[in-house]
C-alpha cells in the first residue's frame, strides 16, 4: 500500500526525563501531558516516548509487565477508505474507535492488532474521513 508510511514507534518508559538523559539523540520535542490517557509523551525524531502518569493509563499494565520498551508502531495513511480496505484484507482487528489526537485535533487515531500480534496505531487527517 503505497500511501502508508511509518509515523513513529512508541516506546514506554517509567520516566521520560531519565530516558532522555540516556538517549544519544538530542533533537526532541517538549514533554506533553495528555490527561485523558493519563500519559506524558515526548518525541525524539520518529520515536514517541510514553510515560504513564497513573494506573488508569492504557500503557500502565504494559509497563508493569515488561518494565518498558517497544510498545507500538504507528502508520500514517492519507486515505481512510484505504485504511478500511487494509483492515479487511489483512484481517487487522480494530481495538478502538477512531478518535482525535489530543495534540493535533486535525488528525484521527485508530488502534488495532495485526495477525502477527503487533499493536498498531493508524493516524490520518480527520477531514479525509467522511
Amino acid at each position: 500500500m503505497n500511501n502508508l508510511k511509518i509515523s513513529h514507534i512508541g516506546i514506554v518508559t517509567d520516566n521520560i526525563e531519565k530516558y532522555l538523559q540516556n538517549s544519544f539523540i538530542e533533537k526532541k520535542s517538549p514533554i506533553l501531558e495528555d490527561p485523558n490517557q493519563h500519559i506524558k509523551i515526548c518525541y525524539i525524531d520518529n520515536l514517541e516516548i510514553i510515560q504513564p502518569t497513573s494506573e488508569k493509563s492504557p500503557v500502565y499494565a504494559f509497563l508493569q509487565k515488561t518494565k518498558g520498551g517497544l510498545h507500538h508502531i504507528c502508520f500514517e495513511i492519507n486515505d481512510y477508505s484505504k485504511l478500511q480496505t487494509l483492515i479487511n484484507q489483512k484481517k487487522i482487528i480494530p481495538l478502538s474507535s477512531p478518535s482525535p489526537l489530543f495534540n493535533d485535533p486535525t488528525k484521527t487515531s485508530l488502534w488495532a492488532l495485526s495477525k502477527n500480534k503487533e499493536l498498531l496505531e493508524f493516524v490520518y487527517i480527520s477531514a479525509i474521513r467522511n
